[in-house]
């Protein structure tokens, strides 16, 4: 933008921000004797011509690239959102900030797995920060299955010592 067109373009902008006598805004709306406003200020003034305003004023920011209003003076629709519970559970599933799935892991190739001839044993994953009471992890097994179950015992003989349910996980964890 060329520097002439700028200048006018400000210009635009003080016009239309500084009240004058067309929308009775102007000194001469005062009373001079006591400073009280003209009741006829109140009938000049009209919402077309504050509307007006506002859209000048958008319009010289957009070209100067001043910083608007958040919404641009527009009412937003309150029924954008999506229409239904379930339809939500998908646009959070599948929307642009859902990182996606997990790469499950393969069972044969699980680092720390030792051979089917050794014994497991499951126990209860120690708390670091209070003795003696359990600490809770999400279970390997439901995880690559993609449940978030969490629990509070792992297998003790395992190098990697994986979390995993007492009932269904563990033997299918040691099965695979």
């Amino acid at each position: 933008m060329d520097k002439a067109t700028e200048e006018r373009l400000l210009q635009l902008y003080e016009e239309v921000t500084t009240p004058d006598t067309d929308y009775g805004t102007s000194v001469e709306s005062f009373n001079d004797d006591d400073d009280v406003r003209d009741p006829t200020f109140y009938a000049e003034s009209s919402n077309s011509d504050s509307d007006n305003d506002h859209f000048r004023e958008e319009l010289i920011k957009e070209y100067l690239e001043i910083p608007s209003d958040v919404n641009d003076g527009r009412k937003l629709n309150v029924k954008t959102g999506p229409s239904d519970v379930n339809d939500g559970r998908k646009l959070v599933k599948t929307g642009p900030l859902h990182g996606g799935k997990r790469p499950k892991l393969e069972c044969e190739n699980r680092e720390g797995r030792q051979d089917q001839g050794t014994m497991h044993f499951p126990a209860s994953i120690p708390n670091p920060k209070h003795p003696g009471k359990s600490h809770h992890m999400r279970c390997r097994h439901c995880l690559n299955l993609g449940r978030r179950k969490e629990t509070r015992f792992f297998c003790k003989t395992c190098v990697n010592r994986p979390p995993s349910c007492v009932e269904p996980c563990f033997e299918n964890y040691h099965k695979n």
